[in-house]
């Protein structure tokens, strides 16, 4: 029987299929405003499930030497960075052939370093960048959160909400945040939240999914009203983290299954869900051109399905080849650690 733990598993299949579906062009029930809005709010989730649910596995990490921590950013490299290097490289030769630039290997080395420093960042990989600097992070987080008591973590997640309502929400009261550089902030604030699931002992958990409907619902209805002035409204708000953050413990708390067949098709999709986050956008697109044109109550879900599907097995194919490459980065990662340690 597997050792992983099916509920996130469960919610980060979740937030892949949030993904691919906050991507798809055409939703339905759209003409309504509010309706509409839900759809974002809903399904935007999927960017702060990703931070925190990274958290939660990278932030339990002991670093008790100079060695541990390279051997986390080593791992990382191999795991995070190569495949994000090599699927954009391939994403970018997709668009690169469907330009006017013609066909040279520096015309494309120029389109691809315009790519990765300019496009993706404002694409649907910004997520990645981010990503990065928190990976950059997480051994000095982890040192630092590890060693707080638990008042000490209730203590500064608290400041951090007091400190995210006033840097996202001074603007909509109408003066300017002048107060920055708070440690906890932005996206780094989901990724700590992931965390400390298991180091505070949440005893108001009925609140919580209280407080998460409410901020559910006036996410809808500031998006739909104050759309231009109400800033982060679907991301880093005090109220929509707080809607991320019931889920978040809805799932770990109350969603579990011992069903065989579902835990093997959980597992799959989640071994290559961050190659599905990769390559979905590029295999979305195509398959809109075909089926983008019936009823969007019809052609929602199949655009999510088929995606879904032809991206899983072009991430099939990407992970064989990623792990032929690591065997060759597996020699240079000894090479090196043996000279810098002298074993």
């Amino acid at each position: 029987m597997s050792k992983r733990l099916i509920q996130f598993d469960i919610l980060r299949v979740m937030a892949m299929i949030f993904v691919i579906a906050i991507h798809v062009s055409v939703r339905p029930f759209v003409t309504n405003p509010y309706m509409k809005n839900m759809w974002y709010v809903l399904l935007l989730v999927c960017n702060g499930l990703f931070y925190m649910l990274s958290g939660k596995f990278n932030l339990r990490k002991k670093f008790d030497s100079n060695k541990s921590i390279l051997e986390f950013y080593w791992k990382n490299f191999k795991k995070i960075v190569i495949p994000f290097f090599f699927a954009t490289m391939i994403i970018a030769f997709r668009y690169y052939l469907s330009s006017n630039f013609g066909l040279s290997l520096m015309g494309y080395f120029r389109f691809y370093r315009d790519y990765i420093t300019n496009t993706a960042p404002n694409s649907d990989l910004w997520f990645m960048y981010p990503f990065f600097g928190l990976l950059l992070s997480t051994p000095f987080l982890s040192l630092m959160l590890n060693n707080m008591s638990e008042k000490q973590i209730k203590f500064i997640l608290v400041l951090s909400f007091i400190y995210c309502f006033y840097s996202v929400n001074s603007k909509f009261f109408g003066f300017t945040p002048h107060i920055s550089q708070w440690i906890i902030s932005e996206w780094m604030l989901y990724y700590i939240l992931g965390y400390c699931l298991d180091r505070v002992n949440i005893q108001c958990e009925g609140i919580i999914y209280v407080l998460g409907v409410v901020g559910f619902i006036l996410s809808i209805i500031l998006k739909t009203k104050f759309e231009n002035s109400y800033n982060n409204s679907t991301d880093l708000s005090l109220i929509y983290v707080i809607f991320v953050f019931s889920i978040y413990i809805f799932f770990a708390k109350r969603i579990h299954t011992k069903n065989k067949a579902l835990i093997g098709i959980i597992e799959i999709l989640t071994k290559y869900s961050f190659y599905v986050y990769l390559f979905h956008e590029i295999v979305l697109r195509e398959v809109e051109k075909y089926l983008g044109v019936l009823n969007p109550i019809i052609s929602f879900p199949v655009n999510i399905l088929v995606t879904l599907l032809l991206t899983l097995m072009i991430a099939v194919i990407f992970d064989s080849f990623m792990q032929i490459l690591n065997k060759f980065f597996n020699t240079l990662f000894i090479f090196l650690k043996n000279i810098l340690f002298n074993e």
